[in-house]
């Protein structure tokens, strides 16, 4: 095998995960440039292998040689999945390393595509990757944040329409409701809502609006782990 058959990939690799690997850590990501430079050469190795399987099984009979290099992308994309998953962290209703996650994921891709030689292809994937995550990251700035907060409110027994009163509160005050549950007692009632904010801040607000309806016995506000779809 000509050494420029997997010297080319190879140094094609680390130049494609230093990059985006740069971007992530000076973003502080769990994931810099080491952690994807060894995913990308990684990737690549193994399909340059799977590619020439036949200069690296030379005791076996050609004919009994069957190469499929899909089966080697299958098994690299499943386990960058467990990598992946290790760059998650999730706290309360923040969810935080889903980017880097799905960067170690297209650096694999990267790399199997150097592996076969597909260097345009992955010159692309490169360049869009990169402008996904900072050019892109201006545009994320600029959208408003919404916030997913659970209420849970208790009203003493009696109260009149209670869930259509907190509703038509909420709603005046701004906020947007996605679930609305009611459930009726001896003791009372007891409205469960899923309601969204523009910002965390909104929070202060919530408890004003809520506080300061009539026949509330208690109440609580959380974070919310309910996905919107």
């Amino acid at each position: 095998m000509d050494h420029l058959t997997f010297l080319v990939p190879l140094a094609a690799s680390v130049v494609a995960g230093a990059v985006i690997g740069l971007e992530r850590e000076l973003n502080g990501s769990a994931a810099g440039i080491r952690t994807h430079v060894l995913v990308s050469v990684a990737s690549t190795l193994l399909m340059v292998a799977a590619v020439h399987q036949v200069d690296w099984m030379v005791a076996t009979p050609l004919e009994s040689i069957r190469i499929d290099p899909t089966r080697m992308a299958h098994g690299i994309l499943t386990g960058i999945g467990f990598l992946g998953a290790g760059v998650i962290f999730r706290n309360g209703s923040t969810i935080r390393g889903l980017t880097t996650a799905a960067s170690l994921w297209l650096t694999a891709v990267i790399g199997l595509l150097l592996g076969i030689q597909f260097y345009p292809l992955a010159i692309s994937a490169v360049v869009i990757t990169l402008f996904v995550l900072s050019g892109l990251r201006l545009t994320s700035r600029l959208l408003p944040k919404r916030s997913r907060v659970e209420i849970l409110a208790g009203f003493v027994s009696g109260a009149t329409d209670p869930a259509q009163r907190i509703t038509a509160a909420l709603k005046s005050a701004g906020f947007a409701i996605v679930s609305l549950d009611q459930e009726m007692g001896l003791a009372g009632c007891v409205v469960r809502m899923i309601c969204v904010a523009d910002a965390v801040e909104d929070g202060e607000t919530l408890r004003s609006v809520i506080s300061g309806m009539i026949d509330v016995a208690t109440y609580r506000i959380r974070p919310s782990d309910t996905e919107l779809g």
